[in-house]
């Protein structure tokens, strides 16, 4: 960690998220290019990733949608015919589930404009026509919609039109959503990986933007370095024919002529896998790893934090993760003081009567914890 910072060209140097999901209010003064996240179980930890999310995706319906489908924020609607239809508690997106006019979402950096801001308006307020062909004196009851905005610019969307709560514990009326208006140049690139083991279906399409490329041999060999020398890999491949459920990364091991799934060297060498992978396609871009000690030994936390911390500043890739795992920590910080040139930082999320706040160790502090063990979970 010593050395220059890098921190100058990061995304999110420091984060602030104001009434989002479970964080009424939250501000962390500094982001790292590798941030590890840790705090108790229920914290808010994984909140943080989805608000880096949305952030990142401008406030997209995918990532917010995919945010309360998590939390099973999920409801049954009458659409504008009549028929019964599945649809997310948009409502939810807020600190408290519950809505009115000017209730308020903020997520970026506190410390300039680089903000995405949701913000709830009255339907009557908006052009209806643009969302829905039903028209507007159509609804019995009060309709609310969403407002997105980024950054200090005119452009803005609605993302979806929801009712009040108080409406929406009697079921609600399902409205279409809207037609997203995000520019692809104002979106971030964000892979995001975890609690479980990385989904093959993704991993397949991440394989194919590096396969037959340098990428892929650098890719064997940073697997090799966190595994056993008598597991290390000769070639490895990833299949996707017809015959296979689903995409299966295959390796051939040194000394052996055959092909063996490479969830047969265990959990952890798909874990690692899937995220060297991650920090391979995720140039210049956004990378979010939730639990992320997860099938990784404890003897080898420290390589692996090596690997994550060198790779995203070579490829310019912020990292965040999220652990409650004491061995990633020490990994980590010892990690973190051994690389030269890498901007690491640790936050640990606390509640306390008043909500969330975080507690920052500085480079120092990192330092004395690699050292001394220090609990800082």
């Amino acid at each position: 960690m010593s050395g220059d910072s890098d921190s100058s060209g990061l995304h999110l140097p420091d984060l602030s998220i104001q009434g989002f999901g479970g964080i009424r209010s939250l501000s962390i003064g500094r982001l790292g290019r590798v941030t590890l996240i840790a705090g108790m179980n229920g914290v808010g930890k994984t909140t943080v990733l989805d608000a880096v999310q949305a952030f990142a995706e401008r406030g997209g319906r995918r990532s917010l949608a995919a945010f309360l489908a998590r939390r099973h924020e999920l409801s049954r609607f009458r659409d504008e015919d009549g028929d019964n239809v599945s649809g997310v508690n948009w409502h939810s997106l807020f600190t408290g589930r519950t809505i009115d006019e000017g209730s308020r979402i903020e997520i970026g950096c506190h410390r300039s404009a680089s903000k995405l801001v949701m913000t709830v308006e009255p339907a009557e307020e908006v052009d209806i026509s643009r969302y829905t062909d039903t028209k507007l004196d159509y609804f019995d009851e009060d309709l609310w919609t969403i407002k997105v905005a980024y950054n200090k610019s005119e452009r803005h969307r609605i993302l979806s039109s929801v009712r009040t709560a108080r409406v929406l514990k009697g079921g609600g009326l399902y409205v279409r959503p809207s037609v997203e208006e995000a520019r692809q140049d104002d979106i971030v690139e964000c892979l995001r990986l975890g609690p479980g083991l990385p989904n093959m279906q993704e991993m397949a399409e991440l394989w194919n933007s590096v396969a037959l490329t340098d990428v892929e041999d650098s890719l064997v060999d940073t697997l090799n370095d966190l595994l056993l020398e008598d597991r290390a890999i000769a070639r490895m491949t990833i299949l996707s024919e017809e015959e296979y459920i689903a995409p299966r990364p295959m390796v051939r091991r040194v000394g052996d002529d055959r092909a063996v799934p490479l969830v047969s060297l265990g959990d952890g060498a798909v874990r690692m896998f899937g995220v060297a992978l991650a920090l391979a396609s995720s140039r210049d871009g956004l990378l979010l790893i939730d639990e992320v000690e997860n099938g990784i030994h404890y003897s080898v936390q420290e390589r692996f934090w090596m690997m994550v911390l060198q790779t995203a500043l070579q490829n310019n890739v912020q990292v965040l993760a999220t652990t409650h795992s004491w061995d990633a920590v020490a990994g980590y910080a010892r990690a973190a003081n051994e690389v030269e040139g890498v901007d690491g930082a640790l936050v640990r999320l606390e509640r306390d009567d008043d909500g969330i706040f975080a507690v920052e160790y500085s480079e120092e502090e990192l330092s004395v914890v690699a050292e001394q063990g220090i609990e800082v979970r």
